[in-house]
């Protein structure tokens, strides 16, 4: 296997999302590789854009933003997306938990570790 060349993020409307896409954004400039944001089903294409934190966009990473197609859920449209452009990493923000639900995880996170060929990067706010 050779090199691999982007970072990937799901983006939503929530905080983790932001926090995800920050990190995802430090691991794109690091990694000196492409960053493609993959807005989730709760936000439009125009919606993600507007929403997407201003270090994306003041950054001098080389960013895409994609849709989740119609077609596909987000979990599976996300790992697909990190299979085609040959990601190094896969950034997914996570709420806070306390032990019983660390033991859980959510499941979004969890479906997102269990499918990825490739690391799965998890952050918190």
């Amino acid at each position: 296997m050779g090199p691999r060349m982007s970072v990937v993020v799901l983006f939503g409307s929530t905080e983790e999302s932001r926090v995800a896409v920050t990190h995802s954004v430090a691991e794109a400039t690091r990694r000196q590789v492409r960053l493609h944001v993959l807005a989730a089903n709760d936000l439009a294409h125009e919606e993600a854009e507007t929403l997407l934190p201003s270090e994306v966009g003041q950054s001098k990473v080389s960013w895409a933003l994609h849709e989740v197609p119609a077609n596909l859920g987000q979990v599976y449209a996300l790992l697909d997306l990190a299979t085609q452009v040959d990601a190094d990493v896969i950034v997914v923000g996570t709420q806070r938990r306390s032990a019983v639900g660390k033991l859980l995880m959510g499941s979004l996170a969890q479906e997102i570790l269990l499918g990825s060929l490739v690391p799965v990067l998890l952050v918190k706010p």
